[in-house]
């Protein structure tokens, strides 16, 4: 018994210890060997995100062909094989959905094994999964209309994609970010979508800005406020977070 002067009359069994395991990790949306979670594509421009609830987000953000751009819909993830339905296709024949952009895909199978933090597919495909615990990190998306979808990273990086403008400002963007005591930054290196999202400039140019920030509702929502007025995004991915000052104006003290 290790040098115990009490002996120990039963050890935690493997069953017992997998459960607590798992509790720990329910907050985030997350199981032993969840596929929920944000993941990249191992030497390549490739994001793919599944949240809880069966929805799915990706990124091309460089692709030889000119494929570029993001895909959305719904998935089902089984025993190694995840099912998806693409509803929205902006990029053309990459990512998920093979079919030229605008044109869906039902039914697309690809076999994957959650290893840890990686995602590993036939022909040494891998994804690695990126963490989500510091201050913003984490997959919201424009709560009520889901039209907009920011994802910050624990790297610094962060996406953005635009489903939806009434002026067709539709794509997506990607920079890098700094989040700190309700005050985040965001500098711009592509931007695809155009006048929508961070970025409000013509797709192509690039800009940087700020906005605050503070959660609300059980710490699942975030409420943005920036130049152009305030925002609330709803957390799809990512653990809840703890009370941040509520948001003021840009340059506001």
């Amino acid at each position: 018994n290790g040098g115990q002067e009490t002996a120990t009359t039963s050890l935690v069994s493997e069953e017992d210890a997998l459960a607590h395991f798992e509790e720990q990790l329910e907050e985030q949306a997350l199981s032993y060997g969840s596929i929920v979670g944000v993941w990249e594509l191992d030497g390549e421009s490739v994001l793919f995100a599944f949240d809880a609830e069966g929805g799915y987000y990706a990124i091309q953000w460089q692709e030889e062909n000119g494929f570029i751009g993001f895909e959305a819909g719904g998935y089902n993830y089984d025993d190694g094989e995840l099912f998806i339905d693409t509803d929205i296709n902006n990029d053309g024949e990459a990512l998920a959905c093979n079919l030229p952009a605008d044109q869906q895909c039902d039914d697309v199978v690809l076999a994957l094994t959650v290893q840890g933090d990686n995602l590993v597919g036939e022909d040494g495909l891998s994804f690695s999964r990126h963490g989500l615990d510091s201050e913003l990190a984490g997959l919201w998306t424009h709560f009520g209309s889901g039209v907009s979808t920011f994802i910050f990273l624990d790297s610094g990086d962060y996406f953005g994609i635009q489903s939806l403008e009434e002026n067709n400002f539709l794509g997506f963007e990607r920079g890098s970010y700094t989040a700190s005591g309700g005050q985040a930054t965001v500098t711009v290196v592509q931007n695809h979508d155009g006048e929508a999202l961070n970025c409000n400039a013509p797709a192509g140019e690039l800009c940087s800005g700020a906005f605050s920030f503070g959660y609300s509702f059980d710490s699942t929502t975030m409420s943005a406020t920036t130049s152009e007025g305030s925002f609330d995004f709803e957390l799809k991915i990512g653990t809840s977070r703890s009370s941040a000052p509520a948001p003021v104006e840009p340059g506001e003290s």
